[in-house]
């Protein structure tokens, strides 16, 4: 029946907006993590190299922004060459 069917969709949208609670929580869990290790830290794309992300630590040791590392070549920057 129709109840049936409404109470059946209710009943999933509440399990969905918990998983997506327990997501949020859990990533940023993970940023704070991620942003407070000393080491340099970037996550790449398995196919294509392209960075997606870096932490703080990365940032800082050689001079780029997370945006700007987003949009550089693997390999164009390297240890000890800092931007600027």
């Amino acid at each position: 029946s129709i109840t049936t069917m409404v109470r059946q969709l209710e009943e999933r949208y509440a399990e969905l907006q918990e998983q997506v609670a327990g997501r949020s929580e859990s990533e940023a869990r993970f940023a704070s993590i991620f942003n407070a290790v000393k080491d340099a830290i970037a996550i790449n794309d398995i196919e294509t190299g392209a960075i997606l992300e870096v932490n703080t630590a990365m940032c800082a040791m050689l001079g780029y922004t997370a945006n700007e590392w987003k949009s550089v070549a693997m390999g164009q920057p390297s240890a000890g060459c800092r931007k600027g």
